[in-house]
């Protein structure tokens, strides 16, 4: 069984370049995706990126007090994206979570027919007021209403292989990327376990991740993967951004 997946970009983040490769001066502009993956069963999305409301009032959705200077650009919200393409949100069948960050999860709302899937670890933490501040994450993102189905590590969405989530733990306690089974091979999008092609290369971590040993381990399952023949989409580089 193959897929097809198609990247979405819902915006665009200017952030400083050392929370994507720790001790790197500068700042860097990066696209914000989402994918939809077309399977002969049902159309899915991997993660849901920004709310519009992004565009113009990122405070309301973030709050005041962000540790890092930022801008955002170009928000287009997935709902919109879909449409262009011919299709309605209300068919998306299921919307995979890698994780819940306002950049992956801020769409949740706009796909209300689908059954949101999330790694135990995550949805855990998501749901523990405590917990969920220190990590980043906001209930209006994803308490949006959907049947949500928790899943703890490996999870083959239609048992045929073609789409398959996997822990990637590091970025968050429960993080999660995707195979999916192209015509092309196998393409793993990585989201934030890898979120530029040089943390791959060069095991160059992140400036701001959950747990560094654990995001260490994730990046070298995705080289051993690499290495078996897969293709490793980064989460947030503009150059890994095109239909598989």
């Amino acid at each position: 069984m193959q897929v097809v997946v198609e990247p979405i970009i819902t915006g665009w983040l200017t952030i400083p370049k050392e929370l994507f490769l720790k001790d790197t001066p500068g700042k860097i502009r990066v696209p914000v995706p989402c994918y939809l993956i077309r399977h002969p069963k049902g159309l899915v999305l991997l993660d849901s990126g920004m709310h519009p409301q992004m565009a113009d009032d990122p405070a309301s959705r973030l709050g005041p007090n962000i540790p890092f200077e930022y801008s955002i650009d170009s928000v287009c919200d997935v709902s919109i994206q879909l449409r262009e393409r011919g299709l309605e949100p209300a068919d998306i069948l299921y919307l995979i979570n890698s994780h819940l960050h306002f950049d992956h999860a801020g769409g949740n709302a706009l796909i209300p027919k689908a059954t949101v899937i999330v790694q135990e670890r995550d949805w855990a933490v998501a749901k523990d007021p405590a917990q969920r501040k220190v990590l980043g994450y906001f209930p209006h993102d994803y308490e949006t209403g959907q049947k949500v189905q928790v899943v703890d590590g490996y999870f083959d969405l239609f048992n045929d292989g073609a789409i398959e989530c996997f822990p990637t733990n590091g970025h968050t306690p429960g993080h999660q990327s995707l195979k999916a089974a192209t015509k092309a091979g196998d393409v793993i999008l990585a989201v934030d376990a890898c979120d530029l092609r040089e943390n791959l290369e060069d095991l160059h971590l992140p400036g701001m991740v959950w747990n560094e040993e654990q995001a260490l381990a994730s990046l070298k399952l995705l080289r051993q993967l690499r290495q078996q023949g897969a293709t490793i989409v980064a989460g947030h580089d503009e150059r890994d951004l095109k239909d598989y």
